[in-house]
């Protein structure tokens, strides 16, 4: 089968925050009235929260605040962005959701050289439990705060993966047959995608590269299964061996 995938890596066997939409981060620029506090609103909806009984939001120090008014805040304190990240643990339901946004932010704080302002919202509305965190775009001195791409795509992911392993240990085997089964159907980059990139020969100018996996092995089984979904998705399509 051929397929196109957009990234490859090394698996590592831990707890790990999943790829993709584990950190994935955007940034809103301040360029319409009312849009912070409308994404603050979103992220707190009653539909995506396990307990509606006070406000969703959470930061470093409490419970109980009230997002939307935080956010409109920022904004209207003449704010240059505000970054969105989602934090996505491989075993949502197993972590400890605010503890684990907490320490994150703070190991954060140690690496960019700054305090930083931020208010989160965890959700429950999924299979997979994750986080939605508020970044303000300013440093304690007052400077823009930016986060770069890589620090993003590795830093902080490894970050995650660290603080999931210090809560949840080194995955098992039970644990990496149950990850991978959940990611045959998921709308997302998965630890299968990357098993699947890794027979990518890196030709220039390719538009796709042929994946050989026997379906009778059983080692192979999750893996064919996700490039039938991949299929359905219009992201990969059968070959011949003459293709």
């Amino acid at each position: 089968m051929r397929g196109v995938v957009a990234e490859s890596g090394r698996e590592e066997s831990k707890a790990r925050a999943a790829s993709f939409a584990a950190i994935c981060k955007m940034y809103s620029q301040n360029s319409t009235r009312g849009q912070w506090r409308a994404h603050g609103r979103y992220i707190a909806r009653e539909s995506a929260r396990s307990d509606h009984s006070h406000e969703p939001g959470f930061d470093e120090h409490s419970r109980n605040r009230d997002v939307a008014a935080r956010l409109g805040e920022w904004q209207s304190a003449g704010d240059e962005r505000l970054s969105k990240i989602i934090v996505s643990p491989e075993f949502g339901g197993r972590v400890e959701l605010e503890r684990l946004t907490r320490d994150l932010m703070q190991r954060m704080e140690q690496d960019l050289g700054t305090r930083l302002e931020w208010v989160a919202v965890a959700h429950f509305n999924t299979d997979n439990p994750h986080v939605h965190v508020a970044l303000r775009g300013v440093r304690d001195t007052g400077q823009a705060l930016t986060l770069g791409r890589d620090y993003i795509k590795l830093g902080l992911r490894n970050l995650a993966a660290d603080l999931c392993t210090r809560q949840l240990g080194y995955r098992s085997q039970t644990d990496v047959v149950e990850a991978q089964h959940r990611e045959v159907r998921q709308e997302r980059f998965t630890s299968l995608d990357r098993a699947i990139a890794r027979e990518d020969p890196g030709v220039a100018g390719a538009e796709g590269f042929a994946v050989r996996r026997d379906p009778a092995e059983r080692r192979n089984q999750f893996v064919v299964a996700r490039l039938q979904m991949l299929k359905e998705m219009g992201l990969a399509e059968p070959v011949t061996d003459h293709e």
